[in-house]
């Protein structure tokens, strides 16, 4: 996949769903710094990736299956060769979550 002409290159997966944050309370916290809509209830899919010049994208899917599923195949090295379905990861947001939390914070 290509973020304006840049190939992607996936290297983690994330979810953030209210299951793996632990509660509803904590996943609207986290989606509204995200700046994705809180009220989708069973959350988003994350594809941490990385561009030829190194700088940080997320694609954010509401696939949550989809990212489970990568993640498990991850083991395996899947992420290092995956070709990125454009059609499953529809949101793109330049740098990680942890990039995210900073900006919001400072």
């Amino acid at each position: 996949m290509s973020a304006d002409g840049t190939h992607l290159t996936p290297v983690e997966t994330a979810l953030l769903t209210p299951l793996d944050l632990g509660s509803f309370a904590i996943y609207k916290q986290v989606a509204k710094r995200a700046g994705l809509n809180s009220r989708n209830r069973t959350g988003y899919g994350l594809l941490l990736c990385r561009d030829r010049h190194e700088q940080r994208w997320t694609l954010i899917t509401e696939d949550v299956e989809y990212v489970r599923a990568l993640r498990a195949a991850a083991a395996s090295g899947v992420l290092a060769g995956m070709e990125i379905p454009k059609e499953k990861f529809p949101l793109k947001r330049s740098g990680w979550p942890d990039d995210w939390v900073r900006l919001a914070s400072a």
